[in-house]
């Protein structure tokens, strides 16, 4: 019996913009440049392994930057403005809600986003959320759907785990949840009420 529903947050419930193509114009850096180097220093962001500041030293000590980190930062400069909740997917959180569901948030963040979306009352939308910055693993480790779980009170296999990857959606799928690829919230509605059915 389904008791709890998992959300994702970028492009699912939350309107989302890379932040990669504002870096690069602003320190006049090229993509294939600097992507490796990018994608593991924002890997060790994402699960609080190093702060914001310290990316920054790190980031622009490798390309040899000598611009100053502007304000506010570049992971939200641009990426703020757009970083808005779908109103037609929390609809379908708040409904499920009043229907008696228990509603969590598995989101892979970095600090920046996850003030920001403090900042906006975006997470008041959920009964409990898990940021991989703040828990120190990350999508796809077991680890982190299991926590999510625990948090709501329920089992695994008493949840279904709603992302638009669909690795994300079969990792939690290996330790029971039932999973669902995010499309839109049409397609989201149908498949929760399959869901729900089984």
């Amino acid at each position: 019996m389904i008791k709890g529903i998992i959300f994702d947050a970028g492009d699912v419930t939350l309107f989302n913009r890379p932040v990669l193509q504002d870096i690069l114009k602003e320190f006049d850096l090229r993509r294939e440049d600097v992507i490796k180097e990018y994608r593991s220093l924002i890997k060790r962001l994402n699960t609080g392994k190093i702060t914001e500041k310290e990316f920054w030293r790190l980031f622009k000590r490798k390309f040899n930057i000598t611009k100053p980190t502007p304000r506010p930062s570049p992971f939200v400069k641009h990426w703020g403005p757009h970083a808005v909740e779908k109103s037609d997917v929390i609809k379908i959180v708040s409904q499920l809600k009043r229907d008696g569901y228990k509603i969590g948030l598995l989101s892979s963040t970095i600090p920046p986003h996850a003030r920001h979306m403090r900042k906006i009352h975006f997470l008041d939308n959920f009964d409990v959320t898990v940021l991989s910055c703040e828990v120190g693993m990350n999508k796809p480790s077991q680890k982190i759907y299991r926590l999510t779980a625990g948090r709501l009170g329920i089992s695994p296999k008493e949840a279904v785990f709603i992302d638009n990857r669909e690795d994300f959606v079969e990792a939690a799928k290996k330790i029971g949840m039932k999973g669902i690829v995010f499309y839109n919230a049409k397609q989201l509605k149908a498949e929760l009420r399959k869901a729900m059915s089984i």
